[in-house]
């Protein structure tokens, strides 16, 4: 195949894949750009047989690290004999017992896969294909054919639904013809079942494209992959139109896009996202290199070394010395937008009156390089801080954008969410003025979800452990109840904190949905699915996307909090989704759904409850401690002379307080709230018995909502 380069808003990769395959080379490579971001795939005969890449995330040792195949520590030590020993990190894994020859290769084989499936869902980037002379013998794996990469890739939503539709639209009326003859394609190379089979014989030359696809027993969106793929790869073709000879009527059939070999400084822009910021074109003058051509094998391991420990230094909230290490990897790798961003954001938490100048610097990596999720996740952070929480919002959708997994982006954009659905406490003026007192900044018994909030008391951190460990395990699906104010969304929400190392998609659904339509409709918007409109499409998009993750080696969640509202048909419909291996639902409600679930139109869903929990009421005896814990969970202010005050329970109080709380959590939290509001009136630093009998007068008239 010549050599060539183009566009992917313009060429989808569908098509260059049938093309290097049609017009193959001994060896050849596809290099494909998009902002700082490169990727390589290599292809023996035109077939794909290894990739690489300079985006961190997806380098060996990560990924091993991400799928738990290897621990941290074992990566560290990796990377050490890496650079002393001087050889590649394959065969370093190998010989510290780690990898056995064929994991590293059935590894490897699913991971270029994956790369090449993620570079599908491209909106563009540019591309150039060129011949080289050879592989790697350590680099090439068994060769792939276009024809599974092509059709699996469609059919699982690598390639964006809307994208599909639009390519087929204007040749939906159209008919088609099964070929004769079909080049280097044979049928086995699509691996097709009985049916797809008769799909592919049913295109006799007499039924437009559109009634092909409509009338086959197949999902929709199979059919549609299915039709796109064979017209692509020419296992149909148009058929015959008066006037036309049959030679006419091969030659007419959909190709690919061409593949031009424009001069660059001409080539068309690339449209921005809403969101993201311009990026520059790449170009090709010389051929893009992978990053350890550009700055040195040692240099790279070197600064991937120090970045992990760089992080653990960050996490610990030592930022000077932070800041040096995050200096030192940015000089040894000087083109990672990764290294940059956790350079920024350490010196930010340094000094967080310097969040003008971080933002600067985060938005101008993100103006080279995108598609760094991290850098993103700062930035919203930044954002959210300085009070401008729209454009933090803004910014942590874009990092979901890019990496769905990403749980701590996640967990701060459901409580933002959760901000604006949330009821201000009736009593928030008199809250104001014992916060004033005290010298609180904020309160510091706010019924919010947040992690400084979470007091890991023993009943329920036993519920939690619990549910990681089935998560983890992938061991079923789980039913937590418990009574009203007990901390079910609190526990959804840490729940989600915990998880946030694992390859885990989420769903956190917060709100009540009282129709199966909308509920389906949410959970779709959580995956990020392209929802069509109809119920049976919407179905179709989320087990793909379920399905997408499960190929790139992650799992999903969905976790519904207030389970108790939902209707029969959305509890059904959840149901639905159990039957699905690589999905677990997480119901949290109160105890009326297990009655519920006893009725006999739940009977499956209710057997495929394998684990069921209740949250606890809190012990009395760790009842101070937590009221300890609020105090100590919101920054004060010093306040001058007398008035220089700290809020404190006696123990006797706190034992008061639980038994009139019963151990629940909200209204041991707003007891302590109205308990402070009453000290401050007092102009008490103690919380006494005297407080707790005022407390209790005052319940008489003014009882807890």
């Amino acid at each position: 195949m010549q050599e060539t380069r183009g566009n992917l808003s313009e060429t989808g990769l569908p098509d260059i894949l049938h093309k290097i395959y049609i017009e193959p080379d001994p060896f050849g490579v596809l290099d494909i750009a998009r902002g700082q971001t490169l990727r390589h795939f290599f292809f023996k005969n035109g077939m794909l047989i290894a990739a690489t890449s300079n985006v961190l995330n997806e380098v060996l040792g990560r990924l091993l690290v991400a799928e738990k195949v290897i621990t941290q520590t074992e990566y560290e030590l990796s990377l050490e004999k890496v650079i002393s020993e001087k050889r590649r990190h394959g065969e370093v894994l190998i010989s510290m017992g780690l990898l056995s020859d064929a994991d590293l290769n059935n590894f490897l084989v699913s991971q270029f896969k994956r790369r090449l499936w993620k570079a599908m869902g491209l909106p563009d980037g540019e591309f150039a294909y060129r011949k080289i002379e050879s592989v790697s013998p350590s680099m090439e794996q068994e060769p792939t054919h276009p024809a599974f990469l092509i059709l699996e890739g469609l059919s699982h939503g690598f390639y964006p639904a809307q994208r599909l539709t639009n390519d087929l639209q204007p040749l939906l009326n159209a008919s088609y013809l099964a070929a004769t003859y079909t080049g280097r394609y044979q049928v086995a190379d699509f691996d097709l079942n009985m049916q797809e089979k008769r799909f592919l014989k049913s295109f006799n030359g007499q039924t437009p494209l559109v009634q092909a696809i409509n009338s086959s027993s197949l999902l929709h969106h199979r059919a549609q992959s299915l039709a796109l793929t064979f017209i692509i790869t020419g296992m149909i073709r148009l058929a015959k139109t008066e006037g036309a000879t049959t030679q006419d009527a091969e030659i007419s059939q959909k190709q690919p896009v061409a593949i031009e070999s424009p001069v660059l400084d001409q080539a068309p822009q690339p449209t921005p996202s809403q969101e993201a910021p311009a990026q520059p074109p790449a170009t090709f003058n010389e051929p893009p290199q992978p990053a350890q051509a550009l700055a040195g094998p040692n240099a790279l391991f070197n600064a991937e070394r120090l970045f992990l420990q760089a992080k653990p230094t960050l996490d610990k909230k030592d930022y000077p010395a932070a800041i040096e290490l995050f200096k030192e990897i940015s000089a040894l790798n000087p083109k990672e937008a990764e290294y940059k961003a956790y350079l920024s954001w350490a010196q930010y938490n340094k000094d967080l009156n310097e969040a003008l100048k971080a933002v600067d610097s985060l938005r101008e990596i993100l103006s080279i390089s995108p598609d760094t999720p991290d850098a993103w996740h700062f930035l919203g952070n930044i954002y959210l801080a300085s009070g401008f929480p729209e454009a933090a919002e803004k910014a942590f959708r874009m990092a979901l954008s890019l990496n769905i997994r990403l749980l701590d982006t996640l967990s701060i954009l459901k409580l933002q969410e959760y901000k604006k659905t949330a009821r201000a406490p009736e009593d928030t003026p008199a809250r104001h003025r014992y916060m004033e007192y005290y010298g609180f900044l904020e309160d510091p018994f706010a019924e919010l979800p947040e992690a400084r909030y979470f007091f890991s008391y023993a009943g329920a951190t036993s519920v939690l452990d619990s549910i990681t460990d089935t998560v983890k395990k992938q061991t079923g699906h789980i039913l937590v109840q418990g009574a009203p104010g007990t901390g079910k969304t609190f526990t959804a929400f840490e729940l989600i904190r915990r998880l946030s190392d694992e390859k885990i998609m989420a769903a956190l659904l917060l709100n009540s949905i009282p129709e199966k339509r909308l509920l389906l409709k949410a959970i779709n918007t959580e995956f990020k699915c392209y929802t069509a409109g109809s119920l049976k499409d919407d179905l179709l998009n989320l087990t793909m996307a379920v399905e997408q993750n499960h190929l790139q080696g992650g799992h999903a969640i969905i976790i519904v909090d207030r389970a108790h509202e939902l209707t029969d048909d959305c509890l059904l419909l959840l149901g639905e989704f159990m039957r699905h291996k690589y999905l677990q639902i997480i119901f949290f409600g109160l105890p009326t759904l297990t009655g519920r679930l006893y009725g006999p139109i739940f009977r499956e869903l209710s057997s495929k409850l394998t684990v069921r929990l209740t949250i606890p009421a809190i012990a009395v005896t760790e009842t101070p401690a937590y009221l300890e814990k609020r105090l100590n969970s919101v920054p004060k202010y010093v306040l001058s002379g007398a008035n220089n005050v700290n809020a404190k329970f006696d123990e006797n109080v706190a034992i008061r307080l639980h038994a009139m709380s019963g151990g629940t959590l909200k209204l041991l939290t707003r007891l302590a709230a109205r308990s402070l509001t009453i000290a401050a009136a007092m102009g008490k630093t103690y919380i006494d018995k005297d407080v707790i009998q005022a407390v209790n007068a005052d319940l008489t008239g003014n009882p807890l909502n």
